[in-house]
Parts: C-alpha cells; structure tokens; sequence
C-alpha cells in the first residue's frame, strides 16, 4: 500500500485534536515535530519524515516512538545478542520505538518496519522476527492509527469492550473512527 505523507499529517492533526479533547488522558502524546537539524544522521528518511510531524508520540502504554533526543541512544537495541537468532545489526536495522516490551525496528536497505512478535518470551530469546509493514509511514497509518492496532498490540476482546477500556490510545482511535 502507498501511503502519502499528506494521509499522515492529517491523521496525525486529527489525532491532536482529539487528544485536546481528552486531559484526563495522561499515556498518550503527540508532540509536535522535531526541527530538522535535531534528527540523528542516519536515521532512516521515513522515520525522520515521522519525527518532523510529531517528536516521539506516546501511543498509549503498548506502543512508544523514540523522540530525536532520544533516538540514537536507543540503537543498542540493534547489536547482535550473543545466543540470538535475531538478524540484529546496526547497519542493517534502526530501532525507532518499544511495543512494550519489545523494540521495534526500521531494516534501513528498504525502510520496512519489523518487529518481535509477542510469544509470552523475552524479545532476545525470540526466534520469530515479522515484517510488519512495507514503511513508517503506513506502519503508523495502518497499523498506528488505524484497525490494526488493537491486533498489532494484543488486545483482547475485554479490552476492547467500551464500558472496560483502560488503553487510551485505542479509545482515541475509536474516537475518529479508525
């Protein structure tokens, strides 16, 4: 799927206007992007686009980006692990967020975005590593802030249910239909 950055600021606006809505809601931020000249070098073109519309959003407690701040310290998430199966590589791989516990990941060559399936082990001991979109951009699009999510982050249907809802993020969601 194409994704136009144009659908990604709107959804991002959007978003914003919603959460404006929300005080009480205190896991979700979306902050307002970072200036250019604060994005790491070597931080993959797609995921700099993100971080020029919005520095880091809080997408709840499942669902974390890193800031242009905090960026580059995190890129330890991409060195091999002793023992792991994980194709990990800092030049292969940039680390761009958690969905909690595990780090989500950019493969630089095509700017996919790749993660760790939740299988009840820790992220390292992992043998399963999944594509999980084509870009950042549809990532956050599709999967983000769109239908997937409640999937992509495990929520099981009592979560889902309107009157026990705890995770903010989804309830913004469905507070714009998506």
């Amino acid at each position: 799927m194409v994704v136009r950055l144009t659908d990604l600021e709107s959804i991002i606006e959007e978003l914003r206007a919603a959460l404006s809505e929300r005080p009480d809601f205190y896991n979700v931020s979306i902050p307002r992007g970072a200036a250019p000249e604060s994005v790491p070098a070597g931080t993959p073109s797609g995921y700099a686009r993100l971080l020029s519309l919005t520095d880091g959003p809080t997408c709840g407690t499942s669902l974390t980006f890193w800031s242009a701040a905090d960026v580059a310290e995190q890129q330890y998430f991409t060195e091999p692990i002793e023992g792991s199966t994980l194709p990990l590589d800092p030049a292969e791989y940039f680390c761009c967020g958690l969905v909690e516990p595990d780090p989500l990941f950019i493969r630089r060559s095509d700017q996919s975005v790749w993660h760790i399936p939740d299988q009840g082990i820790e992220w390292q001991d992992s043998s399963v590593f999944e594509k999980a979109a084509d870009s950042i951009e549809e990532f956050f699009v599709q999967t983000v802030a769109g239908p997937a999510y409640a999937d992509f982050v495990g929520l099981d249907e009592p979560m889902r249910d309107p009157d026990r809802l705890f995770d903010e993020w989804y309830i913004l969601l469905q507070s714009i239909g998506r």
